[in-house]
């Protein structure tokens, strides 16, 4: 499936081709026709060309590749679900599905309004694929009746009256259809009717076909769904359809309780890791502390180191400028005069000390 869930997306290139051709007289030399008042409208042949097919979104529309190895899937969930002998693919465009359901054993035909997509089909299932328009009666040559239709993402490309009359056709040769619209898919221009599954079901149960609330189809599409004729009563339409809106409540009101659940834990591990983090934060700021108590230690150190340097710096200083002052006096006239007068009282001095050390000498010796 693609983005929008569509079988059948297309590119701008594509978009462009529809958006030039929807309501707009037709180009002789373009679609090979001479009714140049002929205009296209929803589920004409002519907007379903070789463009439209070759410019699908994500690559053209083809056998083989992705939308082989998709429709084999999906053709491997029928036979396990249904295993219908007789099956009709209404909208069957290339004819991709009705080959993989052949080469499972079921008697596969298919139906499309696109002539070069009925053209494309290869031979070998090319007697099994007609083409034509659902809105119409049925081609000849169809079996009357079907196990099971499938009508994989087509009716949106119809217009409203088309597709309900559509519906009416395909509901007279079964009683069991697999189907999927995409209920949002507005991008593509050739989606002419996107409804809700509602409004699908309501169309459905005018013909008689009742969803099968309890049958999950998802494996073609989330919207995907299962209609099958049945005689219901109220009391079993009310019964089926409560039942399902009750397994669906519970299923809600489950999962609620998980994520109120998951919640509480999520609350709790955030808590651990508020703790965990607090500590990891307070165990970082006694480190810085202490790492900051080392540097003021370290500061007041240097700062003492620095204060002894420069109290020695101040007492150099000083001794220098006591010498400078010294040698200055020295080489000062005054100082030698001085110095010259003193002499005599020096050697004076001297001489007196020897004497008096002599006497004491002798004095001690008597």
């Amino acid at each position: 499936m693609d983005r929008d869930g569509s079988c059948y997306p297309m590119t701008s290139i594509a978009a462009s081709n529809v958006n030039d051709n929807i309501g707009l007289d037709i180009d002789t030399d373009r679609h090979g026709t001479d009714r140049p008042d002929e205009r296209v409208w929803p589920q004409s042949p002519l907007l379903y060309d070789e463009g439209y097919y070759r410019n699908y979104q994500g690559g053209p529309y083809e056998r083989g590749g992705h939308w082989t190895r998709f429709f084999g899937y999906i053709a491997d969930e029928v036979v396990a679900r249904w295993n219908p002998a007789v099956m009709l693919d209404a909208g069957c465009a290339l004819g991709v599905f009705v080959e993989e359901l052949r080469l499972r054993g079921i008697d596969a035909w298919g139906i499309d309004v696109s002539a070069h997509a009925i053209e494309s089909v290869p031979a070998k299932v090319a007697a099994y694929c007609m083409q034509g328009s659902l809105a119409d009666e049925l081609p000849p040559g169809l079996p009357e009746r079907f196990d099971l239709v499938s009508c994989i993402e087509v009716l949106e490309h119809m217009d409203r009256a088309q597709a309900d009359k559509a519906i009416g056709r395909i509901c007279a040769v079964t009683d069991r259809v697999l189907f999927s619209s995409t209920p949002d898919g507005y991008a593509e221009p050739t989606h002419f009717n996107c409804r809700p599954p509602e409004e699908w079901s309501a169309v459905f149960a005018r013909h008689g076909l009742f969803r099968e609330v309890e049958t999950d189809a998802s494996f073609l599409a989330p919207w995907a769904v299962v209609y099958s004729r049945r005689a219901l009563t109220t009391f079993q339409a009310v019964l089926e359809f409560d039942r399902q809106i009750a397994r669906l409540r519970e299923e809600n009101a489950e999962l609620r309780r998980k994520i109120i659940e998951f919640d509480k834990k999520l609350d709790a591990a955030e808590a651990i890791d508020r703790d965990e983090r607090v500590a990891q934060l307070t165990e970082q700021l006694l480190e810085a502390r202490d790492q900051a108590a080392g540097a003021a230690a370290e500061r007041a150190r240097i700062g003492a180191h620095i204060r002894e340097f420069e109290r020695q710096a101040e007492e150099r200083a000083r001794a220098v400028d006591f010498a400078h002052v010294d040698r200055a006096i020295r080489r000062s006239l005054d100082w030698r005069v001085g110095n010259a007068l003193l002499k005599p009282a020096r050697a004076f001095r001297r001489l007196t000390d020897r004497v008096g050390a002599r006497w004491r000498s002798r004095r001690s010796s008597d």
